[in-house]
């Protein structure tokens, strides 16, 4: 039996909330918000807190610095049972920061120190580490420079020789010559799941079909699109498949929405269910996620995820 249902990879992040500030912010001295709030983030960090809650036994691999911020991350890693022994601590680099400023629609917008997470490399990620996994999730791509210089593609290449499933997802990079390491990796990957904006430089493609087309031909095996409160689009080579978001009327945060649906189709994907489904619990997740403040504080359960999905599925029947 495998140590580690998934292995999640990448990116770990110290998320500093900011409620209420206005986009006047920058033309004024001081400017006072409803309030300031700690949060871990950062997609490989997010997945596998996320995870967790679902019960699934959870690995993680990054960096952070050895300051405040990540002591406060591995603290957080810890309380949620999750194994952080690949978490490196640099001596002399600061942990990963956002500051994320949230309007009141739930939107947000974030200034970004990569920090510690540029320093990733995977060099813990060998054969032996990656056999206990059944999962390997790679968060983040297009923003881990150091792994994708070691060698993304022969990294997956080796999860899948040793029967390990791959996942990835990516996030918008300040380095726009890193996307011909993605695609050299993408033959390797067993499913992939960027959002719009992101496939959009990695294909020049802003019609999520077409997109989702081009990428599959690029050698990944399923390709999903996140579509923000649009859902998703899936393309497994031969049938498109729309999956639409739950409507929520008032999101209180939608940061980390696009990592919870991650989480809950990697936890549909360990449970066996079929495509759909597993599209359906990433849509519940990340319903539940934009109802509170930061990208893990939710409280659902795998039970209650289940439960919105079969909801989903009896409105799709028409029930």
């Amino acid at each position: 039996m495998k140590k580690l249902d998934v292995l999640c990879a990448g990116i770990l992040v110290m998320d500093v909330i900011v409620s209420g500030a206005s986009r006047e912010v920058f033309d004024q001295d001081t400017q006072h918000v409803d309030g300031i709030a700690y949060a871990t983030g950062g997609d490989a960090q997010n997945v596998a807190f996320n995870l967790a809650k679902l019960g699934a036994r959870v690995g993680i691999a990054g960096c952070v610095g050895e300051d405040a911020a990540g002591e406060d991350i591995l603290r957080r890693l810890r309380d949620a049972r999750i194994d952080h022994s690949l978490v490196e601590k640099l001596s002399d680099i600061p942990t990963a920061t956002s500051v994320v400023f949230k309007e009141q629609n739930g939107e947000r917008h974030f200034l970004y120190y990569p920090g510690a997470n540029g320093h990733f490399d995977g060099a813990a990620l060998t054969d032996q580490v990656l056999n206990q996994a059944s999962i390997l999730y790679i968060g983040s791509a297009m923003s881990l420079p150091a792994l994708e210089r070691r060698g993304l593609a022969s990294l997956l290449k080796r999860a899948g020789q040793l029967g390990v499933k791959t996942v990835m997802d990516a996030c918008t990079p300040e380095d726009l010559s890193i996307l011909d390491r993605i695609t050299e990796a993408l033959p390797y990957v067993d499913v992939f799941i960027p959002s719009l904006s992101e496939a959009i430089l990695l294909t020049g493609q802003a019609d999520p079909e077409r997109a989702a087309r081009l990428l599959h031909q690029g050698g990944a095996g399923l390709v999903g699109i996140k579509l923000g409160h649009a859902g998703s689009l899936f393309f497994d080579g031969q049938n498109i498949l729309t999956v639409p978001a739950i409507p929520c009327k008032k999101p209180v945060d939608t940061t980390g929405a696009g990592d919870a649906f991650m989480a809950g189709f990697v936890r549909g994907m360990l449970l066996g269910e079929p495509l759909l489904r597993c599209a359906q619990m990433g849509s519940a997740m990340g319903y539940y996620a934009i109802q509170s403040l930061g990208a893990t504080t939710h409280q659902c359960t795998l039970e209650t995820v289940l439960t919105l999905a079969d909801q989903q599925s009896e409105q799709k029947r028409g029930l």
